[in-house]
């Protein structure tokens, strides 16, 4: 269940509203005096609060109207005192979800200047962990817009081989500790009553921090964030663990669930159970099964399915499960020898023509393909392989038209709410959705935005766009004496 907010908790106490479903209703219009109010929770902080009786009240009024100090920063609403100089960092972890008092003498706040900061603001307070002599951490209140990406947390000296941990930090034999990336992940846990650390990044193995703790019986779980690289070392460092004959497994978020820690926090309200995270660690079995084999027996035995489609080591299978055979009850065929997954679905605004965006892996290669599919080519198994391989040489799919659309009823399409992207098929201002696009980045109501790792852009109110407009790298050969940029480049820059 989705957490209410501040901005929800504020309607509820002037305004009477009752929860109904994605709506409050029933709030008392200040105009009318009838129980006619009513405002989507999907956008609270984009929508207005509006009168239902629209014939005969003109009630409406903006969320940031009618709580202007809820739009504040949270240096604005909780400024830093000398009776408690960490105020700012405090709201900042209360905002998350944590408790700052369970931490208490674990962080203070901080400031950070960027010279190189492309616009302003240029500085920011921060939340400031240590995790060794000279080491520290600090989390930005107020990401900095950088020339290459916008920047979130800073670094002093280097963390390489160690991981942060809680003061007394003192595990047991046969206890857990969880190892996650950061250290508001390490928070949530610790807060809901787990041990621990925080690796400081997917790819650190912590060879120095993790040495005092070897072959004292610890049951290591290996928990890093549900994306490509979070699985690739949440496997490796699962083997790293066993070479080291200690006890060890995965727990990670189930499938298309791209949560972390801290957003799993919120949505248990301020403690995680150990039932909200059976399906994690149901999830981590899988991955770090010992063959394709294995994993479907995993499978068929907690779903009970007799016929099933799964992914192993980059590749699809097509598993078939029957009681009656008890020496052999499983028999899986491979029907890929790469793994397509399906990311959102594009529609043009202008011209409504539409298409599908995979993300198509293979073994062996870490980066993953990334390829956009018309529907008659996902149609049909001889289109679908064509267009695969057309992605890169040697992709196929070689399994039949009922495998096919089991994969995809099963893991690409069985969410009524797939994600959807708007597109238009040009470079620069697009009237239909009222800003500038382009290839890596956009400008909407005077902000700029980035490209995300899937091509688009994520606007407020859930707004997805992206350019389909694909432009090849011009290269310049030899330059001649007609060719001066040096009399044109400045003011076409400008």
């Amino acid at each position: 269940m989705k957490p209410i907010s501040e901005i929800q908790n504020r309607l509820i106490n002037e305004f009477g509203f009752k929860q109904r479903g994605k709506y409050l209703r029933e709030g008392v219009c200040p105009e009318c005096s009838h129980k006619s109010l009513f405002i989507s929770t999907e956008h609270e902080q984009m929508n207005n609060v509006k009168c239902g009786r629209e014939n005969n009240c003109t009630y409406s009024a903006t969320t940031r109207e009618l709580f202007p100090d809820l739009f504040k920063t949270l240096a604005e609403r909780y400024p830093a005192t000398t009776q408690d100089p960490n105020a700012t960092a405090k709201a900042y972890l209360k905002s998350r979800g944590l408790e700052p008092a369970t931490f208490k003498g674990q962080f203070v706040q901080g400031e950070r200047y960027e010279r190189d900061a492309i616009s302003d603001p240029k500085d920011t307070i921060t939340v400031k962990f240590t995790l060794g002599k000279g080491v520290t951490w600090e989390r930005f209140l107020q990401p900095i817009e950088m020339a290459e990406k916008p920047k979130k947390a800073h670094f002093q000296g280097s963390y390489r081989g160690h991981w942060w941990q809680p003061l007394e930090f003192d595990p047991k034999r046969g206890q857990q500790v969880f190892m996650v990336e950061g250290i508001i992940d390490a928070l949530s846990l610790i807060q809901s009553g787990f041990n621990a650390v925080a690796l400081m990044s997917c790819n650190n193995w912590p060879e120095k921090s993790i040495k005092p703790y070897l072959d004292k019986g610890i049951k290591w779980v290996v928990a890093l964030d549900n994306d490509d690289a979070g699985r690739r070392y949440n496997h490796k460092f699962y083997k790293d663990l066993l070479k080291l004959n200690e006890n060890a497994e995965v727990c990670i978020a189930p499938d298309t669930d791209k949560r972390d820690w801290n957003d799993l926090l919120k949505a248990c309200e301020g403690s995680i159970g150990r039932d909200d995270i059976k399906d994690w660690f149901y999830t981590g079995s899988l991955l770090t099964s010992a063959n394709a084999k294995s994993k479907a027996l995993k499978i068929a035995e907690r779903t009970h399915r007799t016929s099933f489609t799964f992914d192993f080591n980059d590749q699809l299978y097509f598993a078939k499960y029957s009681e009656k055979e008890e020496e052999n009850p499983i028999q899986i065929n491979n029907i890929a020898n790469c793994k397509p997954e399906f990311v959102y679905f594009q529609k043009d605004t202008v011209t409504e023509e539409s298409a599908y965006f995979l993300k198509i892996s293979r073994p062996g290669i870490k980066k993953p393909y990334k390829a956009v599919f018309a529907a008659s080519a996902i149609a049909t198994p001889s289109e679908f392989k064509n267009r695969l391989l057309n992605v890169a040489p040697g992709m196929m799919f070689t399994g039949g038209k009922a495998q096919l659309e089991m994969h995809q009823k099963e893991h690409w399409f069985g969410d009524v709410s797939l994600p959807e992207v708007q597109t238009v098929g040009f470079l620069g201002y697009a009237k239909e959705l009222g800003g500038w696009v382009f290839q890596n980045q956009a400008v909407f109501n005077g902000k700029l935005y980035r490209a995300n790792e899937d091509d688009f852009f994520e606007l407020p109110n859930d707004q997805s766009v992206k350019t389909s407009f694909r432009q090849d790298n011009i290269h310049i050969g030899s330059v001649d004496l007609s060719h001066k940029p040096n009399l044109w480049a400045p003011d076409f820059k400008q």
